[in-house]
């Protein structure tokens, strides 16, 4: 999808007063895009592939408010933040 159209639906949302969540995402690159235009909620397979229960019940164990231990200061799994890396 172009990023025009992109830019264009992130400030739809914003005008209708929605909070933006980018579907999809899976790349460095589309993670830093997203943030660049303020998109801070994303979900894809940057973040997680789908699994069976038992591998997620072993994943989120292994994680602190939805991060990987060794990252847990950078904020939620989903969430960008402004201080992600």
């Amino acid at each position: 999808m172009s990023t025009k159209v992109i830019d264009v639906m992130v400030e739809f949302a914003r005008a209708l007063d929605l909070t933006v969540i980018a579907e999809g995402v899976e790349t460095e690159d589309q993670r830093a895009r997203l943030i660049s235009r303020g998109v801070r909620l994303a979900q894809g397979y940057l973040f997680g592939r789908p699994m069976a229960l038992s591998s997620l019940r072993r994943w989120l164990g292994e994680r602190v408010h939805g991060v990987p231990v060794s990252r847990a200061g950078y904020g939620t799994l989903n969430d960008f933040g402004d201080s992600a890396p």
